[in-house]
């Protein structure tokens, strides 16, 4: 039977922010406390769980895999908490809440940009927090309640989250080679997006319906890279419209991703509402 000390909320606050942070100084800051009481709090909890949770690497802090399992379980329930308070101070005072927001690296961050820049004029008091990273860690983010509302591309079929589109990216297909049809782009060598990618899927599926056969010569993750290798004369990329300069040569296709803010309906503040709809009625 569990003991009922385990359930001391300050253990398992102390516990899930070392687990993400990973050293004791930065715990320091974000728990405001002393090293010494980090210290206390991670032994007294790994007692009573009668377990070693961590290990520690030149001053590193690692899960044990019985570590990963309680932080699995653990961390979503704080954040759940953390969840309900904001939630009543947010009911009281809008302008006293705090947004976090994830926006993936693979979509326009100008656009989205204004988006914020307008938001937070409109609500000055509010305090946001922009984390950008790849799409599959945003999800797992927004899994754990650790953001309140992430932006990414469009996914097909997906209910397990709510989503509103925000605009439409057009992608074209550059080269700077001297090419007359774009059936000759069989010929040439092709830059793609890496596999873990979603653009690289869709990708290839355009191309086989236009019937080009795709001649893998370099994968990288980002857009900017592609264009420069473009440029450089080894291969040719499918890219968004917006990014392309004057000097490349383009060929005009039919191929356009949407980009949507996803969230948890269930589990949103009444600032990521507010955000939502901020959002909803300018697009």
């Amino acid at each position: 039977m569990l003991k009922t000390q385990s359930m001391n909320l300050d253990y398992i606050r102390t516990f899930v922010t070392l687990g993400q942070v990973k050293t004791i100084s930065e715990a320091v800051k974000k728990l405001n406390i002393d090293v010494s009481n980090v210290r206390r709090h991670i032994n007294a909890f790994e007692e009573l769980m009668g377990a070693k949770l961590f290990t520690k690497n030149g001053g590193v802090y690692q899960f044990t895999e019985d570590g990963k399992k309680l932080f699995d379980g653990l961390e979503k329930g704080y954040n759940m908490l953390l969840l309900a308070e904001k939630d009543y101070i947010q009911t009281k005072s809008l302008n006293s809440g705090k947004l976090s927001i994830g926006i993936s690296d693979t979509i326009d961050r100008k656009y989205i940009d204004k988006i914020l820049i307008n938001f937070k004029k409109k609500y000055n008091n509010v305090i946001l927090k922009i984390i950008v990273l790849p799409p599959n860690l945003l999800f797992e983010k927004l899994n754990q309640f650790n953001l309140d509302v992430i932006i990414v591309n469009s996914l097909d079929n997906d209910t397990r989250y709510k989503s509103t589109n925000i605009y439409k990216e057009k992608y074209t297909i550059i080269y700077s080679k001297d090419i007359k049809d774009i059936e000759e782009l069989s010929n040439y060598p092709i830059i793609l997006p890496t596999s873990d990618r979603n653009e690289r899927l869709n990708i290839t599926n355009l191309l086989k319906n236009i019937n080009i056969k795709d001649n893998l010569s370099i994968e990288v993750n980002d857009f900017y890279s592609m264009i420069e290798y473009v440029k450089e004369g080894l291969g040719y990329a499918i890219v968004p419209e917006r990014l392309v300069s004057n000097d490349l040569k383009t060929f005009d296709i039919d191929y356009e991703k949407e980009v949507s803010i996803y969230y948890i309906n269930d589990y949103l503040s009444p600032t990521a509402k507010v955000f939502i709809e901020e959002i909803k009625n300018n697009s």
